[in-house]
């Protein structure tokens, strides 16, 4: 027989055991996020380097150290803008892991004409980098604008940052090593890309994270299951081996333990939606967001599409290689993310055509973004393209009512083919 009071107390300890699950799935993200500080930090040393001009000297000089305030006066001439560093391992060689933090948090005072600047880290790599020395180390960056600093400080997520092409191309030997690994981060920075003159003042850095990510705690609450799971079949298995005892053998391959497990399998997103080179939605990606294009909603205003194609793209294949134009691509994509609000849908549409739908109250607001993003596009240098000048013509179309996705889409394209004839560089609406 089975004990009925043993039944009674795994009933309550397994309702015991769910209501901890519960708790721990559903707040271990408001933990207190775990935070290390790098700066200021006595053991953690500061850098700035610059170009060092013949006539002119250092472009970088110190304003106060103390206070990690710099200057850096770049000039269009030189080679190079300034950096600042923090090596977290003068040897470059035993750094911080950083793969159990999500975000990095710079507070800065910057005056200047800059609009973005480049974060970088580099990450020791025991297959090739070498003691002391730190351009053997792997050099991941990201680039971010001032314009979107909350107050003076900015975050960065660490997953933003990827391995930089020109570090990939200084060897064939590197492409084995291009995943962008932070298991041993030792040393970190900041750098301008934009000539001028930059004054900016670093007060604190931090790295953030959670204490514990939610595929640990989902393996860990899978774990604790499966354990409960595979003691209660075994149990069950106890006590039918023992009822049964007196069976014969026949009977006793009959029996089978009934499957106790029951495992929720998580929806991962797939990489099937992504662009590989510039990390946006691909064309299938975006067409799986844009299902309910058509569909009247109260809550949501219209639609507009905006078909943006760089000028003279095939140019830079063409005279400069497949490489440059992958690496033009990527600060392209990397342009457009950085001026997308989050409900809007960013893609690349195909070879060097990218579509972004967004919300549009007004005509004239979507005609701003497009001029903005046609002028940031013509500002951009894409890392020298020789004498090749890139810029943007931008096809738009607003959605009529009850309007398809492929309608609407058609008229974009008319009106970029309107740009493209009429000189390109400009921006074009389809007036419906």
């Amino acid at each position: 027989m089975i004990n009925t009071a043993v039944l009674k107390y795994s009933k309550r300890l397994r309702a015991v055991l769910l209501l901890f699950s519960f708790v721990v799935a559903v707040g271990h993200p408001y933990l207190p996020a775990k935070r290390l500080e790098l700066h200021p930090d006595p053991h953690i040393q500061q850098h700035i380097y610059g170009f060092i001009d013949p006539t002119i000297g250092n472009s970088s000089q110190w304003l106060d150290e103390s206070k990690g305030e710099w200057l850096c006066n770049f000039e269009p001439s030189q080679e190079f803008g300034c950096g600042y560093t923090l090596n977290l391992d003068e040897a470059f060689e035993e750094g911080v892991d950083f793969s159990h933090y999500k975000s990095l948090s710079w507070t800065l005072d910057y005056q200047g004409p800059g609009t973005k600047l480049r974060a970088f880290i580099r990450n020791y790599e025991p297959q090739y980098s070498e003691h002391g020395n730190a351009s053997s180390t792997k050099f991941l960056s990201t680039l971010f604008a001032f314009s979107e600093r909350n107050g003076n400080r900015i975050t960065i997520d660490l997953d933003n940052f990827g391995t930089a092409e020109w570090w990939l191309n200084e060897s064939h030997e590197r492409r084995r090593w291009a995943a962008a690994t932070r298991d041993n981060v030792v040393q970190l920075g900041l750098d301008f890309i934009e000539p001028g003159r930059h004054q900016i003042r670093i007060s604190q850095v931090t790295a953030e994270g959670e204490w514990f990510s939610t595929p640990q705690v989902m393996l860990l609450l899978l774990v604790v299951w499966t354990a409960i799971f595979i003691g209660d079949g075994a149990r069950l298995l106890w006590r039918k081996y023992w009822f049964n005892r007196g069976w014969s053998k026949q009977n006793g391959h009959e029996l089978l333990l009934e499957p106790h497990l029951s495992v929720e399998k998580a929806s991962l997103e797939s990489f099937a939606h992504k662009d590989p080179l510039t990390g946006v939605l691909n064309r299938q990606g975006a067409l799986s967001k844009l299902k309910s294009f058509s569909e009247p909603r109260s809550d949501k205003p219209k639609s507009a599409v905006l078909l943006l194609d760089l000028d003279q793209f095939k140019r830079v294949n063409e005279s400069l290689g497949h490489d440059k134009g992958d690496a033009v691509l990527r600060s392209f994509g990397a342009l457009l993310q950085m001026n997308t609000d989050h409900s809007d849908i960013l893609a690349r549409w195909g070879g060097k055509q990218f579509i972004l739908v967004c919300d549009c109250e007004q005509q004239a607001q979507v005609l701003h973004r497009a001029e903005k993003l046609r002028t940031l596009t013509a500002a951009m240098n894409f890392n020298a393209v020789g004498d090749i000048t890139l810029t943007l013509s931008v096809g738009i179309a607003v959605q009529a009512e009850s309007e398809t996705f492929d309608a609407t889409l058609l008229r974009a394209q008319k009106a970029l083919q309107i740009a493209k004839r009429n000189g390109r560089n400009q921006v074009v609406c389809d007036a419906h």
